[in-house]
Formats: structure tokens, sequence, C-alpha cells
């Protein structure tokens, strides 16, 4: 009942069509995917062939090696994608593990293209990032807080059993080895005792054997599970990701600079503006950014304090250079006291902060809503405060407010196509290497997509595409794979 030739089974509009010119168009070994050259035995599987199928398969949900190998004979795009042919799982699986390097290549390799062509806009980009979860859950993970109470309840344990062993020792025996609890309950010390070290080696409080990389992340349905922290920069006229990166950092503070300075190399330039949330405020990075001369928006409204538990936030203070000191909102000065040290969550830098202090807090009014301390309210002013109050200050204007406003509506939708629509939530690649490749094929779908869209309103040719694709190779340094 099929077409005598295998060309016309599927429409001439099918996406597949699509991916298959794409590949067609990628200098593979210069992505790191060399061309098989077999000395004996069966020939090889195409590369462009495999990698289609991931391409294809990543496009239709299909993301595991076993559920394409089943398409391959059941779904009519992957059975003309492949030829006819019936890759299986193992084959599948060794490409993938094998050149998942080449998958960051082709991202990379894509998006510099697009910009090459026009299709990219370098006016406003927004930043984010998600929580996936890793491939290996909380089965058999090692976790601090528990085994330190084990080791506590074996340490008891053990100490009665020696004092009952002492006991029986007084009374004449012939016996002369431990009993075999104490000699159990001793043998499972030492092995928590080993798992708290390897804890210690890794500085973690949790860690998954199989999969050491990942880490305890907040996903997105606010349970706490192993997973990696996936990050995108979103262009907002094309809606194509610009650049990408999959890391096991729980938050987002020190990812700033790095995400803007992928951009740079990916585009050899960064938007004129760059929106984030209030996750990547760090003072030490929004001043990185301005060194680098990356002009970013972030989200604030995280420092404006907690109104709930009655006390004015800091941002109610105002600093006078002039005077040295801070301004409360009842108009008292709060002078400089003393400076400390302080030293960075990470534990990588220690820096001085300025410490004020109220002289009239004992007769204020407001006093209840302030502080709570007998010395009057403080407050703290690092190096990076003033990198603060210029960002605050620039957001007073409205274009400023329009622009950081327009952050949700760039980048969340691409979340909601990747989790929602796109139903991946969770990596079954294990370590950061797999995960990071599966990250990357999902943001290189989704610009396939845009590419797609924008193909079919004529912005350019397959011609023009091949040619700015070898200009984008020959001036991109690529990763090798491994």
């Amino acid at each position: 009942m099929f077409p005598p030739c295998l060309e016309d089974w599927v429409p001439l509009a099918h996406p597949v069509r699509f991916v298959r010119d794409f590949v067609a168009t990628i200098p593979l070994p210069e992505l790191g995917i060399p061309i098989p050259h077999p000395l004996q035995g069966q020939a090889p599987y195409d590369p462009a062939l495999l990698l289609g199928l991931w391409l294809y398969g990543y496009l239709r949900k299909v993301r595991t090696s076993r559920k394409i190998e089943d398409a391959c004979t059941q779904d009519l795009g992957f059975i003309w994608l492949a030829g006819n042919l019936q890759p299986d799982h193992n084959t599948l699986a060794r490409f993938f593990k094998e050149h998942r390097a080449a998958f960051k290549n082709l991202f990379k390799v894509l998006v510099k293209t697009a910009k090459g062509l026009n299709l990219i806009g370098l006016v406003l980009h927004a930043l984010d990032g998600t929580k996936m979860i890793s491939a290996s859950g909380k089965t058999g993970a090692l976790h601090r807080a528990d085994l330190e109470k084990l080791l506590t309840t074996l340490d008891a344990r053990i100490e009665t059993m020696m004092a009952k062993t002492l006991q029986e020792d007084a009374q004449p025996s012939d016996a002369v080895a431990l009993p075999p609890a104490l000699c159990d309950a001793q043998t499972r010390r030492d092995a928590i005792q080993q798992q708290l070290t390897r804890l210690a080696e890794e500085e973690a409080n949790h860690l998954q054997e199989t999969e050491p990389e990942a880490r305890m992340q907040k996903c997105a349905d606010g349970k706490t599970r192993f997973g990696y922290n996936c990050q995108a920069v979103r262009d907002e006229r094309s809606g194509m990701i610009v650049a990408e990166a999959t890391t096991n950092a729980v938050c987002d503070t020190d990812l700033l600079v790095p995400m803007l300075e992928e951009t740079q190399a990916n585009l050899g330039a960064v938007a004129e503006v760059t929106d984030a949330d209030g996750g990547y405020v760090s003072g030490q990075e929004i001043a990185r950014a301005e060194t680098l001369g990356y002009d970013v928006l972030l989200n604030l409204s995280g420092l404006a304090g907690n109104p709930q538990a009655g006390v004015y936030p800091k941002r109610d203070f105002q600093y006078e250079a002039e005077a040295d000191g801070y301004r409360c909102p009842q108009g008292e000065l709060l002078q400089f006291v003393h400076e400390k040290k302080k030293e960075r969550k990470a534990g990588s830098e220690v820096y001085s902060v300025r410490v004020y202090q109220g002289t009239a807090c004992a007769t204020c009014p407001l006093r209840a809503r302030c502080t709570t301390s007998r010395t009057g309210r403080r407050v703290e002013r690092s190096p990076q405060d003033e990198v603060i109050e210029r960002q605050r200050a620039r957001q007073a204007s409205l274009e400023s407010r329009l622009l950081l406003k327009m952050r949700s509506q760039i980048i969340e939708p691409f979340f909601s196509w990747v989790k929602d629509s796109g139903g991946f939530r969770r990596f079954t690649q294990r370590g950061l290497a797999g995960a990071g490749a599966q990250w990357s094929l999902v943001c290189t779908t989704h610009n396939l997509k845009a590419l797609a869209r924008m193909m079919n309103e004529g912005r350019f040719t397959w011609e023009q595409w091949r040619e700015a694709i070898r200009v984008a190779v020959r001036e991109m340094p690529l990763k090798q794979a491994a």
C-alpha cells in the first residue's frame, strides 16, 4: 500500500524533511563526528543518519535509544528518515555516548550560522534557569544528617554491648572472641564512617554514588531531588536560544557572567540589554558584568526585605557619602562603628564590610518595626552595595522597568515548551556530560523549530544556509569530542 519510492512516503511539508536536509548541511567531522571506514564486517551506519534520528526524536518527544529503535519500525517519519533501516538501541546509545561533545558543538554552530544570516537580534536577551531531575534518584544515596544520626545510635549501642561484654568477661569463661553482635555493629560503624568521609571529600551533604556529580536541587514541583541546573539565554527577536549550559550549581548567583560569556563566545557579542531574574542578583557578578561591558537588568525585588516580619528593609536606609552614614526612614543617621570580615558562601573570597549603627533607636516610636536589638539597628555596607544601588537607580526609569518586565515573556515560554509541551522533566543520561548533551539537544531542537518557521517565511534559502554554516565552522573553535 506504500508508494513504490521511499521518497514519497512522507509529505513535502513534513518536519522530518527539514531535519534530514539540515543534517545534510552539517560538516560532521568538524563537529567531532568522524566518518567511519570499516576494514571488515558489516558496513556501519552513516553518522548523519544516527544524528538525524536523535534530532528528530527530540523534536517528537522520543528521547531514549529504545524508543527510537521502536519508532524506526512503527513511525513513518522515523522509517523514512532511517531509509527503512533499523539501527538497534545499542548502536543509537553508543553513538550518543561517544559524541556527547558534538551535540554542544552542533548547538554552537547552529546559533553562529543563524547570526551570520542576520536571523538573531542583539537588542534584548533574557536569561533564566530551571532545575531538572537527574537520571539517578534518592534510592541508595548518602545523606550526611541520616548517617550522623545512625552513627550516634551505633556508638551508643556499641558502648552498651562493650559494657555488657566487660561485665561478662569478669565471670570465669572459656570464650575469648567478641560477641557476633558487637562485631557486626563495629563493621557497620566503619562502613558509615567511610561514607561520611566520602561526603567530606566531595564537600556535599548528599551524594548519589551512581551519579556523584548530581546535587540536591529544589525542582519545579517543590520537591528536593538530585538534579542539575539548566541555563538558557533566549533572543527576543527570533525566539532562539543563543546560549545554554548545564551545571550542578544549586543556585544561580554565580552564573550571570558565565552565561553572558557563553553568549559572547557563540555570537561574538552580547545583546544591548540582558534581563535576568532575582536568582542572579550578586553584587560581585553585577560588578564583573559592568567591568566587562555587559549591560544587565536584574529583578531586585528579592532585596526588599520581609514586611510581614515588621522589619524595615535595608533599601529604606539611604547612604550619604559625605556623612559616611545611613539615613533611616525616621531621618536619624546611622554612624560608622567598625569593620568586619565576611566570607562568601562559596568560601572563595574574604572581604571587608563596614557596619553602621543607630544612636537614637532607644527613643524611636517605630523601634518595634525596625529592630529588637538593645544596641540599636545596624546596617552593613559591602563593596558591592554601590553596584546594587546603581542598578536600582537605573531601574527608576520607565524604559528599564518595561525592558525588565519583558523577561518573563521572552524566556518563560521556552521552559513551558520544554516541560509542559515537550514533556522533558528528567534526564535519562547519567553524569554532568550526559545531562549536558541532552540539554544541548533540547535547545537545538527548539532552535530547529524556529529556523523551520523562518525558512517557510522565506528569510533564507538552503544555499545561503550552507554558505553561512561553512563560515561559522571555519571561524568558531569547537570542543573536540571525548
